[in-house]
């Protein structure tokens, strides 16, 4: 008697993976512009980041495949980086949510040169504060 053989289970693809994230993600809630390569800027909400991607609310939704320049200032902390918007759902009837990758071959060029790295942190945060 032969025996039996596991049925072949399906390929998990994208569009079946219910959250295909490479790095976790952190709650970030700051201000965001996105520049068009034409056109006026986009002003958003930062709802969450991770290493390779950022969630954003917005008031227009965003065309899925679209890219944009970032920045974003947190605190001591800012960012200027090119991102492509992987998905825009709307939350409601004025906000939409997209969801961007961080562009890989922009954060390349930071690796292979840290003088060109567009993220920076202050070395001393405590000249920024003042006595009231």
């Amino acid at each position: 008697m032969s025996a039996l053989l596991p049925l072949p289970q399906p390929a998990r693809t994208p569009t079946t993976d219910p959250d295909r994230r490479t790095t976790a993600r952190s709650t970030l809630v700051c201000k965001a512009v996105l520049y068009p390569d034409s056109g006026p800027p986009l002003r958003a909400a930062v709802a969450n980041i991770s290493l390779t991607g950022i969630g954003l609310r917005l008031s227009t939704p965003l065309m899925t495949g679209s890219r944009y320049r970032l920045t974003l200032e947190a605190g001591p902390l800012s960012l200027r980086c090119a991102v492509r918007v992987i998905r825009c759902t709307p939350q409601d009837p004025r906000t939409w949510h997209a969801g961007c990758s961080l562009d890989p071959s922009d954060l390349a060029a930071h690796r292979a040169s840290p003088s060109k790295l567009k993220f920076s942190i202050p070395r001393s945060p405590t000249h920024m504060l003042s006595v009231r």
